[in-house]
């Protein structure tokens, strides 16, 4: 492996260098096509929504599951909050950021206002994904433990 390459952690940026050298392998490349490096990260985008649906959806049936069951354990108030914690995170990825108009005129700064959105949501939908395994892990030795 190159000393450049990272490993990152459940697959997301969390450092600045592992956010940039996304954004250079993305342009290197789509070198001759900005527009086309823009259409490239937007479709990591649609991708990274679909993907929170179906955990937003996964979360909501660990906590109905949790209070389907009447479990009021410290335990199973702890899973319960991890998913909603995780069920908040999600839905902050709906979020619309409208940028200034000069954004847009100039296909590298959409470009780059694009990536930040990408690595930001990637980094959230990991938080929640990890939040949302140990309310899973809790909930079924919560289970179990009945």
């Amino acid at each position: 492996m190159n000393l450049k390459e990272r490993i990152h952690l459940l697959g997301a940026p969390f450092s600045s260098a592992d956010r940039h050298a996304f954004e250079t392998a993305i342009l290197e490349r789509f070198a001759e096509n900005p527009e086309a490096a823009f259409s490239y990260v937007n479709g990591i985008t649609d991708r990274q929504i679909a993907k929170a649906g179906g955990l937003l959806a996964y979360n909501s049936i660990v906590f109905a599951a949790l209070q389907f069951n009447g479990l009021t354990t410290t335990a199973a108030k702890l899973a319960s909050g991890l998913s909603l914690t995780a069920a908040v995170l999600l839905l902050l990825l709906l979020y619309v950021r409208w940028g200034a108009a000069n954004e847009y005129r100039d296909p590298m700064s959409d470009f780059q206002s694009a990536t930040k959105t990408c690595c930001r949501r990637a980094i959230i939908i990991t938080i929640a994904l990890a939040l949302s395994l140990v309310a899973t892990a809790v909930t079924f030795w919560t289970v179990a433990a009945r």
